[in-house]
């Protein structure tokens, strides 16, 4: 990677690439400081080299027109970009999967909340529970055994099904019963990497929480790259009279981004932006966004007049804005956090608390070019509010690039839901609840059958039950304001229609469901949720069952259609909140008429005996 030939160069950051792509964890373990050492040296040649060649250079004879000049820039600058644009996309791949613990998880971004690897692996276990098939015979395969021998045999794949992951069975033996022989040097490295430090200096293992400690390093040696690449390539990009097409130059603007979503992702979910100076964060990543900011939203001008791959990157480019604005806001709300406990512990005198209190009054008020920013998510979100002041209607219908419209995929949600978590658990007061009820009304908004819908619901369940968790430190609870619980009984309320919706159609969004009402009902009134509004619930199962149409007749419900698990959900949760109602016995005495149901009602014996006698 650090060869004199600029070839040898770009084929060595492709083969990194290959590797981190095949065996990430090992080569970010093994070899994160000299990686990450090679790409600072690299970076610094880079920017020699840009400083160095200065404006292009042109023929010695014959005269120089503006057309040459201007040709000539563009090809320099078009080298420049595609040479910068390898080195840094290669840099953002390395340092995601160094810095990424949970890459798998769709919803990774609601255990930075949970204090603890403990209480982190305790919240997964719990959702899993509540989201998976209960009667599931399946264990967690652990990719990782320590002091584990299985026997390599061809057959164990085909005899434990469950437990294998189709070829790993084979690569077994016993091998894995020992430890590398190779000494580890537990001392940290002396310098910092890609300083002059010599190969004695480096780690032989780098554990994800020694890797998380470098990133303020990383932060304040990458800033200037990011920072200068930006400053030079953005007025090329969006301030031209042409349209935005795709050019090595887009893509260095969403790399640089991408690169600065990373470190900051590492920097506040790691805790120790928390101790920081309020001057370092503000010096580092306020001054960045700034210069993000100043062509947001981007291309929102002729949204659907381009090509589609670009108008996906400039919709990319601003949802990754959107997160890295969170990330800020809930840095420095976490300072303050610690700030005033640390007032409170040192035990100031009432004047000193009040001065500070002053300060962090002011210290609230979100930066107007942050609230431009929050306002757009609530448009994305379709979310209507009258009160809305920070920008005019016609700037508002420029900005208009609504969920609604065919640009916001549920790819495009999945992305923007980091940053939707990040703001509820920053903002205050109104702009808070705005978010909330933005995000809800976009729920019933979606379609049933549709995938954003899905996402949509897969979001509220763990919003929901992350609040019961002990260890949950987040600023957002459901408890602390009256039109949460509002909001969050009739998305209760509204659960049965959807399940009615869906049918037979989509099985693991109707288990998902039937096991968070259970979840709910089993809580009866020591949660948010009151007796009235589960009783209500219950009778809206009705029409999940049978009901009896004036104009149509019997009717019955998608119940019979959907299989014993679900169904044996389905009465449970009407056995846990068991009002009594004449209509709800009446549609389960109905189904229990089917011949097939019958059958399962005798036979089934994972069912609940409580159920089953209730039932009978």
């Amino acid at each position: 990677m650090t060869h004199i030939f600029e070839d040898i160069r770009s084929d060595a950051i492709k083969l990194a690439d290959l590797w981190v792509e095949i065996a990430p964890e090992f080569i970010v373990s093994r070899f994160w400081d000299r990686f990450t050492g090679n790409y600072i040296s690299l970076l610094a040649v880079d920017s020699a080299s840009v400083n160095a060649s200065g404006a292009p250079t042109m023929p010695k004879s014959g005269p120089t027109t503006t057309s040459s000049v201007k040709a000539a820039v563009v090809k320099s600058h078009l080298h420049l970009h595609k040479t910068k644009l390898e080195l840094l996309s290669g840099l953002a791949v390395f340092l995601e999967a160094g810095l990424s613990e949970e890459k798998q998880d769709r919803f990774w971004f609601l255990l930075n909340f949970l204090e603890g690897r403990h209480a982190r692996d305790t919240f997964k276990r719990h959702v899993d529970e509540a989201l998976s098939d209960k009667d599931a015979k399946t264990k967690r395969w652990e990719p990782k055994p320590r002091g584990i021998y299985a026997p390599n045999h061809s057959m164990l794949t085909a005899t434990v099904p469950y437990l294998s992951a189709i070829s790993e069975a084979s690569s077994w033996s016993s091998l894995s019963l020992f430890d590398s022989t190779a000494p580890k040097s537990q001392a940290p490295a002396t310098t910092d990497p890609g300083k002059g430090a010599d190969h004695s200096s480096y780690r032989n293992e780098c554990s994800l929480d020694d890797r998380i400690k470098d990133v303020k390093m990383l932060i304040e040696t990458f800033q200037p790259v990011l920072l200068s690449t930006w400053l030079e390539t953005a007025p090329s990009v969006f301030s031209s009279s042409n349209t935005i097409s795709l050019t090595p130059a887009l893509q260095l603007l969403t790399v640089v981004m991408r690169l600065a979503l990373v470190l900051w992702r590492a920097m506040v979910s790691g805790g120790s932006i928390s101790f920081m100076e309020r001057s370092w964060l503000d010096g580092h990543l306020q001054q960045l966004l700034k210069h993000f900011a100043a062509y947001f939203p981007y291309g929102a001008d002729s949204f659907g007049n381009r090509a589609a791959k670009v108008d996906s990157m400039l919709q990319e480019m601003n949802i990754m804005l959107c997160e890295l604005t969170s990330l800020y806001l809930l840095a420095r709300a976490l300072q303050r956090n610690v700030v005033s406990k640390d007032a409170v512990m040192n035990g100031n005198g009432k004047r000193q608390r009040e001065q500070s209190s002053d300060a962090g009054e002011n210290d609230r008020r979100v930066p107007s070019w942050a609230e431009r920013i929050v306002d757009h998510v609530l448009g994305i979100l379709g979310y209507q509010e009258q009160d809305i002041q920070h920008i005019n209607k016609k700037q508002r219908s420029e900005e208009a690039m609504t969920s609604m419209s065919s640009d916001f995929k549920s790819e495009n949600l999945v992305s923007l839901l980091p940053a939707i978590w990040g703001f509820l658990n920053c903002l205050e007061g109104d702009r808070q609840i705005s978010m909330f009820k933005a995000f809800i009304g976009y729920y019933h908004h979606c379609h049933a059958h549709s995938a954003s819908k899905r996402i949509s619901l897969d979001f509220l369940i763990r919003l929901y039950l992350i609040q019961s968790s002990p260890s949950f430190n987040g600023q957002f609870h459901l408890k602390s304001q009256l039109e949460y619980v509002d909001l969050m009984q009739a998305w209760l309320l509204s659960l049965p229609k959807t399940l009615w919706q869906l049918k037979a159609s989509h099985i693991d969004t109707s288990r998902s469901i039937l096991n968070v009402m259970c979840d709910i009902a089993k809580r009866d009134e020591k949660d948010i949720f009151d007796i009235k509004t589960l009783k209500t619930a219950e009778l809206s199962m009705v029409p999940f069952f049978y009901v009896n149409l004036a104009n149509k007749g019997p009717l019955y419900g998608p119940f019979l259609q959907l299989p014993s698990d679900v169904q044996k959900r389905a009465l449970e949760f009407i056995f846990y909140v068991n009002s009594g109602s004449v209509k709800v016995q009446d549609a389960v005495a109905k189904c229990k008429e089917v011949e097939l149901m019958e059958f399962i009602f005798k036979t089934d014996e994972s069912l609940d005996p409580e159920v089953k006698s209730w039932i009978s």
